[in-house]
C-alpha cells in the first residue's frame, strides 16, 4: 500500500502522454489503493501538477477560477468530461513533429 500512495503522491505526465491518458492513468493508481487517506484537495493537487502548461490551461478554463478552486468531485467529474471529448479526437497521428516545421 505505502508504494501505491508513494505512487500517487510522485505521480507525473509521461513525455507526450495527451490528458486523458494521464487522467486515467492517475485514477486508476487512486482506484487500487482505497486506504489512501490522502484527502481530495491533496490528490487533486497531485494530479494538477502532472499536466504540461497547455493541458493544465485547458482544465483551468473548464472552471473560473481554475480547477484547482473546485472540490475534487465537481475537478474529477469536469476532468472526467474534458478526458471524454479528448481520447474521441486525440490520435497519435494528430500530433505535429517539431520537424514538420
Amino acid at each position: 500500500m505505502m508504494v501505491l500512495r508513494d505512487n500517487i503522491q510522485g505521480f507525473k505526465r509521461l513525455d507526450g502522454e495527451p490528458i486523458h491518458e494521464t487522467w486515467l492513468r492517475f485514477q486508476k493508481l487512486v482506484l487500487q489503493c482505497p486506504t489512501y487517506r490522502l484527502p481530495n484537495n491533496v490528490l487533486l493537487q497531485h494530479f494538477y501538477w502532472s499536466p504540461d502548461s497547455v493541458n493544465k490551461g485547458v482544465a483551468d478554463q473548464l472552471v473560473q477560477g481554475g480547477i484547482m478552486q473546485q472540490p475534487f468531485e465537481i475537478t474529477s467529474t469536469l476532468v472526467d468530461g474534458m478526458t471524454k471529448i479528448d481520447r474521441a479526437w486525440y490520435t497519435r497521428q494528430d500530433q505535429v513533429s517539431p520537424f514538420d516545421f
